[in-house]
């Protein structure tokens, strides 16, 4: 933890939570929420949720379970790190919040943070290592996303990574555009990697 941040008693429900922020594709699991609520009236203790202070909110960056789960079991404050910053800063945390958590992300999960990176006007002009490097991915993860997102026409901004040419052929099992808009889905097969991580997930 940086010196310049402290960890406090927040009220649970005067910390800000935005769906844009949470960078997973489903954002809320009920069934760990039961858990989390349950291992709480025990006493069990948590990791620290992480909060960006912008001066007059408290935006919520890693914790959305947690958070939902003190609530359910009427919790009237939990234990925060405070940084300062704003909500976009919690947003750019959050892309890389859950690698490290034992619930694994999905393709969907990842796709999720890689597209909030790579639409956005600032963070969209970063390099491909760069990107993967936050989100915790290969940069050929984030290479195929990002060329997948200019040829459906949403508006991604092309890295060439340093004058290299952007990629035109898509790498891995990532969802198709022609495909969506045939109403095909997209491959699932993380779901039981996901599962088996619940154990110990901390978001």
């Amino acid at each position: 933890m940086n010196r310049s941040n402290s960890i406090s008693s927040l009220p649970v429900r005067s910390i800000k939570t935005d769906q844009s922020i949470q960078q997973r594709e489903n954002l809320i699991d009920s069934a760990v929420v039961s858990d989390y609520a349950e291992a709480m009236k025990l006493g069990a203790k948590f990791p620290p949720i992480i909060v960006y202070y912008d001066g007059a909110n408290h935006w919520l960056a890693d914790g959305f379970h947690r958070v939902e789960a003190a609530d359910e079991a009427d919790l009237k404050t939990i234990a925060a790190e405070i940084r300062q910053g704003s909500k976009r800063d919690a947003t750019l945390y959050a892309c890389g919040a859950n690698r490290d958590h034992a619930l694994r992300r999905s393709r969907a999960d990842l796709r999720r943070a890689i597209t909030t990176l790579v639409q956005d006007a600032e963070w969209g002009q970063m390099a491909n290592r760069a990107i993967a490097e936050k989100v915790g991915c290969s940069d050929k993860t984030v290479a195929s996303v990002r060329d997948e997102l200019v040829r459906c026409g949403n508006s991604a901004p092309e890295d060439t990574d340093q004058g290299a040419p952007p990629p035109t052929t898509q790498v891995g099992n990532f969802p198709n555009c022609d495909d969506e808009a045939r109403g095909i889905p997209p491959s699932v097969n993380s779901l039981a990697e996901a599962e088996a991580g619940l154990n110990a997930v901390f978001n």
